[in-house]
């Protein structure tokens, strides 16, 4: 199966992150996997989270600062593991290539789950127990 789209404007989706959008290029498959561009407004936060599975990043445009204080520029690829805790705030407006190996879930420090569906919608899935936050930060 190829998976085609179109990064234009018309793609962009407001996700429930104030200040975060999404243009998804690949959504499920027999294989599920996500792919996405992600549009950090500048001076917007992407609210400390986990995934289920590994995300893979690269910063394609901009700079973001990271939980643990690290400034992330253009040109990095980060890979985080399957329930690492993470999170950024865009220095300026950012632009990230993201890839997830399975269903792409958010689960905040609140325990509140969000989902992308799959026509490229959020769903909120409920709360669970707040995860441990004992993780490494990044």
């Amino acid at each position: 199966m190829v998976f085609s789209s179109s990064a234009d404007d018309s793609g962009w989706v407001p996700s429930p992150f104030p200040g975060v959008a999404y243009n998804f290029l690949k959504l499920g498959g027999a294989n599920p996997a996500v792919v996405a561009l992600r549009k950090i407004s500048a001076g917007s936060i992407m609210p400390p989270h986990r995934h289920p599975t590994v995300e893979r990043n690269y910063l394609v445009s901009g700079r973001a600062q990271l939980l643990d204080g690290s400034i992330v520029e253009a040109g990095t690829y980060l890979e985080i593991a399957a329930g690492v805790r993470h999170g950024a705030t865009a220095l300026e407006e950012c632009v990230f290539h993201d890839s997830y190996d399975g269903s792409l879930v958010w689960v905040e420090d609140s325990g509140q789950m969000t989902a992308v569906n799959s026509t490229g919608g959020f769903d909120t899935l409920g709360t669970m127990n707040a995860p441990n936050s004992s993780n490494l930060d990044i």
